[in-house]
């Protein structure tokens, strides 16, 4: 059995609008090092990070304490979209229709067709326990892809910032279990 923590990026500042290097609030980083508790007794070997400043923020800290570097990988970044005023019901109908999307956005199928190559490498290329940090967005469809189907919009919604979820792998490479564990 193979465990693969998830972890999704703490509070990030919305003052600064490039979404690449927005930063974490004061706040987010407090999260950020009390995240650390949840990985110090287990056994990490590598760990993985949109290349987003708050995804890499996030985990840092755990870098740190466990002595690991954070290697970044582009695929885990987020969806790129365009911010509406009808978020919330735009996102409730991609969820509905993974090929859908605005001009200048990608659709859920689009972030599907990277992000799940994007893990598979990183599965395939490591042993042991590791920490994969991204989006809440990206890492929702990576988790709808494996549980076929049974991570929807409504998990997507109780999502926090940050949160962390854990894949549990048999050794043929098959989620059996993806559960939210406390932050």
């Amino acid at each position: 059995m193979r465990n693969i923590y998830f972890v999704r990026h703490s509070i990030q500042d919305l003052s600064v609008q490039d979404d690449a290097s927005a930063p974490l609030t004061k706040a987010g980083n407090v999260l950020a090092k009390e995240l650390t508790r949840l990985f110090i007794n287990k056994s990490i070997t590598a760990i993985y990070s949109s290349p987003y400043a708050r995804a890499f923020q996030t985990v840092l800290p755990t870098a740190e304490k466990l002595d690991l570097i954070i290697d970044t990988h582009a695929d885990l970044r987020e969806r790129q979209a365009i911010w509406r005023l009808d978020w919330q019901e735009h996102l409730a109908n991609l969820w509905q229709d993974f090929e859908l999307k605005a001009d200048g956005e990608e659709s859920f199928a689009d972030v599907e067709r990277r992000i799940v190559p994007a893990f598979q490498q990183i599965y395939d290329d490591t042993e042991g326990d590791i920490i994969i940090t991204g989006h809440g967005t990206a890492l929702s469809v990576l988790f709808h892809h494996l549980t076929h189907g049974q991570f929807t919009f409504s998990d997507w919604q109780n999502m926090n910032m940050p949160d962390v979820y854990i894949g549990h792998f048999s050794d043929e490479n098959v989620l059996v279990g993806l559960e939210k564990i406390a932050r």
